[in-house]
């Protein structure tokens, strides 16, 4: 026997262990997915999104920083504490969540992303050996006529 009819064989075998799905439910379990790819790449962008947000605005309150210092230590110009004190908070606030986005984007949205895409592959996969299965069925037919 060759290397192409064990292929084949061993195809054939692949198949037939999805005969219980039919064309139908995997349509509807791949739209499923595709649905639910949508949402996790929804939340993915917008937590992509305010992750940008939030280092462009810790990028701006040391900013702030720098030139509220500059201002500070002029000849004869003192600012109030108070300013010090809003812009130390905006900038902890700023850079705190900054890191936390970043983190959430990393270790769930990421990942929940590459895992979608993947089940959809998967699913595309098999709906291709079903439909595979059914080509092989139709060619089986047409040759026994």
């Amino acid at each position: 026997m060759s290397e192409a009819d064990g292929n084949k064989n061993l195809t054939d075998r692949l198949i037939e262990q999805d005969v219980g799905i039919s064309q139908s439910q995997l349509k509807e379990f791949r739209m499923n997915l595709e649905l639910s790819l949508k949402t996790l790449e929804d939340n993915a962008e917008w937590s992509h999104r305010n992750t940008v947000r939030a280092v462009i605005w810790m990028m701006i309150f040391y900013a702030c920083g720098f030139v509220l210092n500059m201002i500070n230590h002029g000849p004869g110009i003192g600012l109030s504490p108070a300013i010090a004190i809003i812009w130390m908070l905006g900038t902890w606030i700023a850079t705190i969540t900054a890191g936390i986005l970043v983190i959430r984007h990393w270790s769930i949205h990421a990942p929940a992303l590459q895992r979608g895409r993947t089940d959809l592959q998967i699913a595309l996969f098999n709906e291709l050996q079903q439909e595979v299965s059914e080509l092989n069925d139709k060619i089986d037919q047409s040759i026994k006529k």
